[in-house]
C-alpha cells in the first residue's frame, strides 16, 4: 500500500479539520465523516 504512519495521520487530521470546520459553522448539512 506505501501509507506511512505520518501520511495516515494527515488523514486524520484533515478529517478533525473539517470536523470543527463544520462544527463551527453553525453545523450545516451533514458532518463531514
Amino acid at each position: 500500500m506505501g501509507s506511512t504512519v505520518i501520511d495516515l495521520a494527515n488523514v486524520l487530521i484533515a478529517h478533525i479539520n473539517a470536523f470543527w470546520g463544520w462544527a463551527t459553522t453553525g453545523s450545516a448539512g451533514a458532518p463531514p465523516l
